[in-house]
């Protein structure tokens, strides 16, 4: 629905349900009681990889994937925790950014 509305589409005869967690979601769509979803694709590659899922397409998002918030008031507390924390986010996302997809997919699996 987010990604509809920021390109200004219509939705029509769409239902949304809510499983509140990505095993929940699978399992509807593998029992029959949903028809479709959109998930992180690193997290559902091993069961499209697997036929367990089927992958009909990618959509990027206007949005990032992620996003580290803190308050300023902690930031300001320990700016030396948080830069060094930022430096080991930073490294990890290179690491993974030069890496096999398959690869990305059984870390992250595995995380």
């Amino acid at each position: 629905c987010a990604i509809a509305l920021c390109r200004d589409e219509e939705l029509t005869e769409v239902r949304l349900c809510v499983q509140n967690n990505f095993a929940s979601l699978r399992d509807s769509v593998v029992q029959g009681r949903s028809s479709a979803f959109l998930w992180e694709k690193y997290t559902t590659k091993p069961y499209h990889d697997r036929g367990i899922l089927r992958k009909i397409d990618e959509v990027v998002t206007p949005w990032p994937a992620f996003m580290l918030a803190a308050k300023r008031t902690a930031i300001e507390a320990n700016p030396c925790a948080f830069e060094k924390v930022m430096k080991k986010i930073r490294a990890e996302c290179f690491s993974l950014l030069h890496q096999d997809e398959n690869q990305v997919a059984t870390a992250v699996v595995e995380r």
